[in-house]
This record gives structure tokens, sequence and C-alpha cells, in this order.
């Protein structure tokens, strides 16, 4: 399970709109978000919601949603098989044949979540093309989304620094987004980074973008006169110190040193 190894399981604010597939719609309809939480709940799992309206366990682990589902389907006489690559699915009148290492059974139904070549170790990067294209689906262009943004400039001295920003990027219009930040090496992640990529990536399909500017406000609850103001009244009350000392108020100690350095302010 995702989120952080805490189970996250849904959020309150999902919405067809928000995806790229139609099919979204169609899976909603079958299976609402409160469905989902009324099933977990009739199980005895405790759930809670956070201020963006992600859905955990109130365990905050993702072991309590999988022997919840283990105990159902076990309930249910329903076999687990894990560990095992599936190489092969061929139709046989009405049903399913599911072919692999030591496997070789007929399903009445199959349903493919292999997710992206991101998740895979050791195994081919076209397998989850060719094992879909062999049950003639048609496959639509996968492209990167959910992810840290790689920017050319070097930020390797922020690496584990979080701040809270107002993130911007402007693609086909301007994207803004509220959350915390978490710089890497060569890279921004963070639940807004992987907001504003999920815009990117949608307008990559339809417009073949390649490199797009993004601008980070670290104070964006303050008006720019005033923290003018505020700078001068810090400067005159501690003359004799430099600017990394003065910023230290305002941003992580590290992040106030790579402003400075950018600036040339001493």
């Amino acid at each position: 399970m995702t989120g952080n190894g805490k189970g996250n399981i849904s959020n309150s604010n999902v919405s067809s709109i928000k995806y790229n597939s139609d099919f979204v719609s169609f899976t909603l309809d079958h299976l609402s978000y409160l469905d989902l939480v009324n099933f977990f709940e009739s199980k005895g799992v405790l759930l809670t919601k956070d201020e963006e309206g992600r859905v955990y366990p109130r365990s905050e682990t993702s072991n309590t949603i999988l022997d919840t589902l283990r105990s159902s389907y076990e309930s249910n006489f329903i076999n687990e098989v894990l560990e095992t690559n599936v190489e092969r699915l061929n139709f046989e009148k009405e049903k399913i044949r599911v072919i692999g290492k030591n496997l070789n059974k007929l399903y009445d139904y199959v349903v493919v979540t292999t997710g992206s070549k991101a998740g895979l170790n050791n195994i081919p990067n076209n397998f989850n093309e060719e094992l879909i294209k062999s049950t003639d689906h048609k496959l639509t262009p996968a492209y990167p989304a959910l992810s840290p943004l790689f920017i050319k400039e070097n930020i390797a001295s922020l690496r584990g620094v979080r701040a809270k920003v107002k993130a911007s990027m402007e693609i086909d219009k301007l994207y803004e987004v509220d959350g915390e930040v978490l710089f890497k090496d060569d890279s921004l992640s963070g639940i807004c980074m992987f907001e504003l990529s999920t815009f990117y990536a949608r307008n990559m399909i339809k417009n073949k973008l390649n490199k797009v500017s993004l601008e980070l406000d670290f104070l964006k609850e303050y008006k720019v006169e005033f923290l003018i103001d505020k700078l001068k009244e810090i400067r005159n009350n501690l003359p004799n110190n430099d600017a990394s000392i003065l910023l230290n108020g305002f941003f992580p100690k590290m992040l106030a040193k790579y402003i400075l350095d950018a600036t040339v302010i001493s």
C-alpha cells in the first residue's frame, strides 16, 4: 500500500475529473468513496482523514489494510499466489488461462494491475506491454506522473531541507499548489511537486513539452512590503550581523544560505 507505509486507501475528494481516463467514472460508479469506507469499517478498521482528504487506517500502517483484505478473502476460500511472474494470458472459450512459472490455471476474470515500469525489478522493460498486447487490448501511452520534478539548478547543498511553499508552474495556463517541498540532490519532491508533475505530464502528452519554469514562494502569507520593512527593522536592530543570520528567522539555515549565495548578498 502507498502513503509512506501508512496505507493511504482513498481520498474523500476523489473525483473522475481528476483523472485521465473515463474508466475512473465506471469504477467510482461501482465502488464509491463511501462504499470503500463502509467496507473497511464493516471489517473493524477504524479510519482517519488528514487535512488534504487522504484516508488512512487509524493505526497508520499499511499492514492493517493488508491483513484485513487477507482475512476477507481467506474466509471466502480465495487462494493467494505470491512471487510468481505471469508470462501469458490465453483466452479459452469463456475463461482466461493464466500461465507462468509453476502457474497454469483457468479463471473467469483477470484484472491486470501491473503499474508502470518504475515498479519493476529484474523484469524486461516491455514486460507489461507484451503481456497486455497478448490479450488484444489497446494500450494508451504511459508517461511519468506523481513524481519528483528534476531541475537544472544545483541544489545538492539543500538535500533533505523541507519548506512550506506556494509552487507555480506555467504551461498552458498557470498552475498553483500549496504544500511542503522536499529538496533532493537534483530534484524537488513532496506532495505539491507530485501534483504539479501530473499537470506537466498531461500537457506533455498533448503539447510535447520539454522544459518549463517553476517558481517557489517560501513566504506566501506575507506581502512584499511587509517583508522589506521587517528586514530593515532586523538590520537596524542587529547592525553587526551578516545577512545569513538575519534570514535564519525566515528560512531553514541552508536555504537562507542558498538564497544569499544566489543573490550575491553578504
